[in-house]
């Protein structure tokens, strides 16, 4: 499997799917549940909204006092809260220095009174005191043992040993309590989404891809499935207590089930919210200005006319019509809808009203697509790092691929056949000619960048939802920029841009904005 896959991981097969990014059990066997705004304790009926401003919170963990450690990823801290969510420390900031975090997604306190942090943006482990005072670091980005891709969880086991969560790598990594890597597991794993380690020292694992909990022994090897293969549709977190009862969120049902050790269900909760409240994942506009959208949260791809009437089409499944993951959508001057099934490993091509017409089979994780001027469609084939030119009855034109560390995301061309895409390991835009070669490249170490339009020839704007901010670029660089005033709700913060009748929109789950730039321009960075 291509590594480079880091991709699919970090934008799909991290929790977005449901409402909570993580959980774990506190000391007294509590299941505690992390979402964007709130923490849940279940075994004591308790829930309350966290005083402070969450952006991407993906962490979670408890102390022995029953205060809270969370990783707040859009905002680059850790922040301790007591058991009522009230602020007691918060340290990092966005940086690259050591005592700095970059969108760290992982957090766990060990038994010697240490924080340790998944710098996920910086690809390492960082270990503080419990007043967030850095005391040491270890690994680096890349594909050896003691380097990462994107860390994600962090959990202690026994000896103070640390183990992580490496999704860019597919596996799990355990590290001793000074960061020296002592083990790797990886076999049979298509994936790596979360995984938790029992009290008899088995590590669990949860395979997005595989549509599994796998269970390892203590000296990595693979021993066997927790339930059964395919019990879980979309497993992405796991939470194990010391006594042994097991929580797994199902993405795909929206369902936490938790099993006591004799494998008992003695906690379901149910958490699928439904599309109007979620987020959009990418979305175009026709000629007549109808918009088309796909979401994170299900199978379908949702038609909005002029008049504010919106219908779907698809579902879920793998015969022709059908989706597993619909991730880009964009239509040809002919009416025609492109759809780019990823999970599938397909293109699939709909007329306006959402019948199907042709499916275009053999392709590698294909996440987005832009469709150009001229009718040619071109998709970010993340499996194979590269993007690929199709013409409108599914034949290779060209595949583009301007450099290493190329992970096309987001991706849009103008009238002039001028790409822009979101190279989502490097974090930059780059624009490239025609034939493929790169013309300019803006950096976003320090944002999140998850939308791209095209205007007029030789223009594009690119969302940055870290700081709610639309940059106008041009070949001569940065052109404008105008920050969204957008409320601190999840769903509001995050939508993607809509170029359509010479105007630019902002979407999100509420409301279709338009976009006007200050004037005059400023002056390049």
């Amino acid at each position: 499997m291509n590594k480079l896959r880091l991709v699919l991981i970090t934008l799909i097969a991290l929790p977005l799917f449901a409402q909570y990014n993580s959980m774990c059990f506190n000391d007294k066997g509590a299941l505690c549940l992390l979402s964007q705004e709130s923490i849940e304790v279940k075994g004591a009926q308790k829930a309350f909204t966290v005083s402070e401003d969450l952006f991407r919170p993906f962490g979670l963990d408890t102390l022995p006092d029953g205060s809270f450690l969370v990783a707040d990823s859009g905002n680059s801290t850790i922040k301790m809260l007591n058991d009522s969510g009230q602020l007691l420390i918060s340290f990092g900031g966005k940086g690259s220095s050591d005592s700095s975090l970059l969108r760290p997604l992982g957090v766990c306190f060990d038994g010697t009174g240490r924080i340790i942090v998944s710098d996920t943006g910086n690809d390492c482990v960082k270990v503080f005191d419990k007043d967030g005072a850095f005391l040491f670091k270890f690994g680096k980005r890349g594909y050896g043992g003691s380097e990462f891709l994107n860390p994600f969880h962090v959990f202690k086991g026994k000896d103070n040993s640390i183990f992580v969560v490496d999704p860019g790598n597919i596996c799990v990594k355990k590290f001793s309590a000074t960061g020296k890597l002592l083990l790797k597991f990886s076999e049979r794993l298509l994936s790596v989404s979360d995984a938790a380690v029992h009290p008899d020292g088995s590590v669990y694992i949860c395979d997005y891809l595989d549509r599994s909990v796998k269970i390892f022994s203590p000296a990595g090897e693979f021993k066997g499935f927790y339930r059964d293969r395919f019990y879980y549709t979309k497993p992405t977190i796991i939470a194990i207590s010391s006594e042994g009862f097991v929580a797994v969120q199902d993405s795909g049902t929206g369902i936490i089930e938790t099993l006591s050790p004799e494998n008992k269900v003695v906690q379901k909760i149910e958490t699928r919210s439904n599309y109007r409240g979620g987020k959009i994942y990418a979305a175009c506009a026709d000629k007549n200005g109808v918009i088309f959208s796909t979401s994170f949260q299900d199978d379908y791809v949702y038609r909005l006319g002029n008049d504010g009437a919106g219908v779907s089409f698809g579902g879920n499944g793998t015969a022709p019509g059908l989706f597993r993951e619909p991730r880009g959508v964009g239509t040809d001057s002919k009416g025609r809808v492109f759809v780019s099934d990823s999970f599938n490993g397909r293109i699939e091509q709909f007329d306006n009203n959402g019948k199907f017409l042709a499916e275009f089979n053999g392709y590698d994780w294909p996440l987005q697509l832009a469709v150009g001027a001229d009718n040619s469609i071109y998709v970010s084939e993340t499996g194979r790092s590269l993007i690929r030119k199709i013409d409108a009855s599914g034949k290779t034109l060209m595949e583009i691929r301007p450099g290493e560390y190329f992970n096309p995301g987001p991706i849009a061309v103008d009238a002039a056949g001028t790409i822009g895409v979101i190279n989502t390991l490097n974090k930059n835009f780059v624009m490239l000619a025609p034939d493929g070669k790169a013309l300019k490249s803006f950096s976003f170490e320090n944002k999140w960048p998850v939308s791209v339009a095209a205007g007029e020839a030789g223009t594009f704007y690119v969302f940055d939802s870290l700081e709610s901010v639309v940059y106008m670029m041009n070949t001569t660089g940065l052109a404008s920029q105008i920050k969204l005033e957008l409320s601190g709700r999840r769903r509001e913060k995050y939508g993607v841009l809509v170029y359509k009748e010479g105007k630019l929109f902002f979407l999100n789950s509420t409301k279709l904005s338009e976009v006007i730039f200050p004037t005059p321009l400023l002056k390049q960075q």
